[in-house]
């Protein structure tokens, strides 16, 4: 079990009881988050459509951000992270992105980013029902599972860069 700690103005070593935030969570425990705190979306679909919105909204940003996660952690195998000085270049025999990858985290990453941004009030831009997000969850999955073949084929084929 993992427990985060966090600090205030008052003293240092409080336990957060809602457990580790959001910026330190992996990719799939993101998606797992994500999942757990979506379910009830399909009920507010129909009870509220203007709340269904805002939260379906914010939801989409955590999609983005996961999309974002992804990049370091599935692409890149952590090689460079964000806020880290260290570079793992032995992690490159990893490293590949295949064109038919490249252009589904593309168009992912444009549709976590067109509803998680404000859209005109005109409403071109409809939102999404809740099917169509569970959709937009499981193409994630599906792609993160494609990288990560993609990646351990690339380094089957780079057997002179295996870790010795």
């Amino acid at each position: 079990m993992t427990i985060a700690l966090f600090s205030d103005k008052n003293a240092a070593g409080k336990i957060d009881t809602a457990g580790m935030v959001w910026k330190g969570l992996k990719v799939a425990k993101r998606i797992g988050r994500i999942k757990n705190d979506s379910a009830h979306l399909g009920k507010l679909y129909e009870t509220s459509p203007s709340e269904y919105e805002v939260q379906v909204k914010g939801h989409y940003g955590r999609l983005r951000d996961t999309y974002e996660r992804t990049v370091e952690e599935i692409i890149f195998r952590e090689i460079v992270q964000r806020g880290s000085d260290v570079v793992q270049t032995q992690m490159l025999r990893y490293v590949t992105l295949p064109d038919d990858l490249a252009i589904r985290f593309y168009e992912g990453m444009t549709r976590t980013n067109t509803h998680s941004h404000d859209n005109p009030a005109s409403d071109t831009v409809s939102v999404p029902a809740p099917d169509e997000f569970k959709a937009d969850i499981a193409a994630l999955e599906q792609l993160i599972k494609d990288l990560k073949d993609a990646g351990d084929a690339a380094e089957t084929a780079r057997p002179q860069m295996k870790k010795k």
